[in-house]
């Protein structure tokens, strides 16, 4: 990138995709700035064609078991244990079966082809991507699952947050 030297004899870098000079990222991952740009120029996803947004480093995104055993299919857990009535409820899905679960959300959010529904920024300064996939249960009765997956300022692989029956 060309550089020029900006407000107190900083250089700064030419950003191609805004045109703009900036002072660069300053120690945040490369994926996050590059989810930050796509927040700003999409604030509202139903106006545009989601098919074209794709999450940064979504090919290598990580979805840990932890989400489905510890948390969203512990019926005993304080916050996860409504979750996971439902899942066994509309899908038959526990903490015993949740391999099937995991990996059909894993598969469509690191092949691209899960549909993004929202971004958004939280408070703990992560970019969040929601994301609706479509899940069969081993039964064969289906339903939407929304998972959403955050990258964080220091963060490579955007990271599941969580997941539950739209």
């Amino acid at each position: 990138m060309p550089t020029k030297i900006g407000g107190g004899g900083k250089p700064q870098e030419y950003d191609p995709s805004n045109g703009r000079y900036g002072y660069g990222s300053h120690g945040l991952s490369s994926y996050y700035v590059k989810a930050k740009m796509i927040l700003s120029y999409f604030p509202s996803l139903p106006d545009i064609e989601q098919s074209k947004i794709k999450m940064p480093n979504y090919s290598k995104s990580v979805t840990p078991d932890e989400k489905f055993t510890k948390y969203s299919l512990d019926e005993t857990h304080p916050h996860g244990k409504h979750k996971a009535i439902l899942y066994k409820k509309i899908l038959g899905f526990t903490k015993e079966n949740y391999k099937s679960l995991k990996n059909q959300i894993h598969r469509a959010i690191t092949s691209g082809s899960a549909k993004l529904y929202k971004i958004e920024k939280n408070e703990y300064n992560i970019i969040k991507f929601e994301y609706h996939v479509e899940v069969t249960s081993l039964n064969g009765n289906k339903a939407t699952i929304v998972a959403v997956y955050g990258i964080g300022p220091k963060q490579g692989k955007p990271k599941m947050i969580t997941n539950y029956i739209k």
